[in-house]
């Protein structure tokens, strides 16, 4: 548990006794004349006197309270920090190598060697090569798949054969079963690229594009020429100004009134002006003076005034 706090510090002891006076020194020897009237140096400091007695020495304080934790004599600390992770164990040695697997069942039979060759009918010579073509004036009249290997018989026009140099001189009668077909040809050479096809139509107009930034604020364009001087105006009417003789109080304005050519100005002064208290006061025919209550307050044997006091 956490320590209790300290006790209070004791009080002072009492100041010991003062040593007794050490004796005075002797007188020093006359000093050299100064430039004044000057005395001899002054004596050797005198011994100093013993120390006085020691103070006792105060109570001891009160014992601080027991920390928080504790239960009577006994005090239980407050857990450590977890310990830090130990490093991570060697890896173990690899296991033996599993028994292999039964071997698994036969897949299914591949497809027939004659029925997986494309063939494909082309009136273009592009792509052929010379070995790949007939000569001029000859035409195919056969073609033979054997042993992944296509063959095909370039003849003249009206040329026949009774027999084929791979028949072994046996006739249609003693033909043999269909042996089974063969495996499927090699791919063949890449041919020639082919012309270039004809320009497709034109695509849909695309939608248009949102709307650009506005650009920067160009320069201010160069002075305009001065405009032709304006025809000159009707002669006027001389107007006559007048004022209202009597002036009103009330808030401060002032307005004007036309009648025919003549302008009328009417000025309203203000009743009490702004920042100033209105008091009325009486003077009376003595000499006396005194403020009234109100507008209505009577002022005998004096005359009544009204005084604007400026508040603070």
């Amino acid at each position: 548990g956490e320590r209790g706090l300290q006790g209070f510090t004791g009080s002072a002891g009492a100041k010991g006794e003062k040593g007794d006076t050490g004796p005075a020194g002797p007188a020093g020897p006359p000093g050299p004349p100064g430039s004044g009237s000057g005395g001899g140096s002054q004596g050797p400091q005198g011994i100093q006197g013993e120390r006085g007695l020691q103070g006792i020495q105060g109570e001891p304080g009160v014992q601080g309270l027991p920390g928080a934790g504790c239960d009577g004599d006994k005090c239980v600390g407050t857990q450590g920090p977890p310990g830090i992770q130990g490093p991570p164990g060697i890896q173990g040695e690899r296991g033996p190598q599993g028994i292999q697997g039964e071997k698994g069942s036969t897949g299914s039979a591949g497809r027939d060697g004659s029925s997986s060759l494309t063939v494909k009918k082309t009136e273009s010579s592009s792509g052929f090569s010379d070995s790949q073509e007939c000569d001029r004036g000859d035409v195919v009249k056969g073609l033979r798949f054997s042993n992944g290997e296509l063959t095909f018989l370039c003849d003249s026009i009206g040329s026949s054969y009774d027999d084929d140099d791979d028949d072994d001189n046996n006739s249609s009668s003693n033909v043999g079963e269909r042996g089974p077909a063969g495996p499927t040809g090699p791919t063949g050479a890449k041919g020639d690229k082919g012309d270039t096809g004809s320009q497709g139509p034109i695509g849909l107009t695309g939608l248009t594009g949102p709307t650009g930034p506005a650009g920067p604020k160009g320069n201010d364009g160069d002075d305009g020429q001065d405009g032709r001087n304006g025809t000159n105006g009707t002669n006027g009417v001389t107007p006559t100004i007048s004022v209202d003789s009597s002036i009103r109080s009330g808030s401060a304005a002032v307005s004007v009134a036309r009648t025919g050519n003549d302008y009328k100005f009417t000025f309203t002064l203000p009743s009490a002006n702004s920042g100033y208290g209105e008091k009325f006061v009486c003077f009376k025919n003595n000499g006396e003076i005194y403020v009234l209550n109100s507008s209505s307050s009577s002022c005998s044997s004096g005359t009544r005034y009204k005084m604007l006091l400026d508040t603070p």
